[in-house]
Formats: structure tokens, sequence, C-alpha cells
């Protein structure tokens, strides 16, 4: 697993990211440009700062993707294992709808919650996938994005102008055990939760952070 203080260049990122994403897969070795560009406009999202914060929904880390303003540009920009895992995150949730600034303000809010799941799974990481496992390591993340703010209580108020997406507390659910015992709330008495995105994060971590340390430096100008 990752060494702490251990750093990628953004093309092993990439690598690793296309890699896990096809995994099981017949798929070219390279990722190709399409994939390469959701990446940059995550980036770009990030850097750039257009994600609001709402009255009650203040992030609490200033980027989404680094702790701190990334080092190096294009292809010299360096990243942790978990800031990869939070771009695979990221990709996740565009691909279940999720617009790039929702995705950004979502992990930027959550960046330290985040952080001490992915340290967490690394101590304790899921069986490789072909073998069979002797207990669920799995790690299910529970969202609930809010859209129809008007019928929600718990929603905050915004003040006129205001454009933050509302996300209702999320929750990390270990094995599906938890899963389905915090989705058995879906009823009538836990009003208005019928619905939520789940995402399983155990293996992305585990997987992506081993991927990571395989990948291939990229040479400048190639």
């Amino acid at each position: 697993m990752d060494q702490a203080g251990t750093t990628y260049r953004r093309g092993q990122v990439e690598w690793a990211l296309w890699r896990f994403f096809t995994l099981l897969r017949q798929a070219p070795t390279a990722p190709p440009k399409v994939f390469l560009t959701r990446i940059k406009r995550l980036l770009e999202a990030d850097r750039m700062d257009k994600v609001p914060a709402g009255q009650d929904y203040h992030p609490v880390s200033d980027f989404a993707f680094s702790s701190s303003k990334t080092e190096g540009q294009g292809v010299d920009a360096t990243f942790s294992a978990f800031d990869a895992f939070c771009l695979a995150l990221a990709l996740d949730l565009l691909d279940v709808g999720l617009k790039p600034s929702e995705t950004v303000f979502l992990l930027r809010y959550l960046r330290s919650a985040l952080s001490a799941e992915f340290n967490a799974i690394l101590q304790n990481p899921p069986p490789p996938i072909r073998k069979r496992p002797t207990e669920d390591r799995r790690v299910f993340w529970v969202i609930q994005k809010v859209e129809l703010k008007e019928i929600y209580d718990q929603a905050p108020p915004r003040r006129k102008g205001q454009k933050a997406p509302i996300f209702l507390e999320p929750k990390f659910c270990r094995g599906t055990d938890d899963l389905m015992a915090e989705l058995g709330e879906m009823n009538t008495e836990r009003w208005g939760y019928r619905k939520a995105l789940v995402v399983e994060i155990a293996y992305l971590a585990a997987n992506l952070t081993s991927l990571l340390a395989k990948a291939p430096l990229k040479k400048r100008g190639r």
C-alpha cells in the first residue's frame, strides 16, 4: 500500500484512474483523450473556485483534489494517493449525473471525512476481487442530494442568488449488513428518506493505491 508522503505525477494518476475504471475489461492501456479531458475539467473547476458556498454549507477544504494548491503544472503536477482517490470519486459522481461544480463542492466539504475513511480502509483493505472474502470489508458511501429544496424542512435556508447544492448528512456503512440497516430506514417514519446514491469506496481505495505504485512515469514532451 501507499507510503505516507508519496506523491505521483499527473500522468501516473491518469494512468491509474483509467486502469481502475477498466479493471477486468479489455481496454487500451493508455487513457483516451475524452477521459483525460474529464479529469482536466474537474481540476480546472477546483482551481477556478467557481463553486459557491451555501449559507450553512461552507466547504472545509480550499480544494477538492489536494490539501493545498497542487505543485507543478500539467504533467508535472503532483498528487497524493488520497488526491487520486478523490478524483476517482469525482468521476464516479459525474458518471451518475452530478455536475462538475456539484462534485467539487461535495468533495471539498467532505474531504476530511473521506480522508479518515481512506486511511482506515488502507489499514484493513478488502481482499483481491477474485478471492473469496472471509469478511465483508467493503465501505459504502450513502449520499442524499436535494433538488426539491422546498419540501425538506432540514434543508438550510438560502439567500437570494445562492446556488450552492444541498446534500443531506452523508453516511459511511461498513459491509452490506450496515448498509441494509441504513437503507432499512427508508420508510414513512423517516420522512423524505426514499432515495439515495450508494458508492462502494473500499475497493476503489485499495485497488487505486496499488495501481498508483505501478504507474509508469510519463516523460516530459510525451
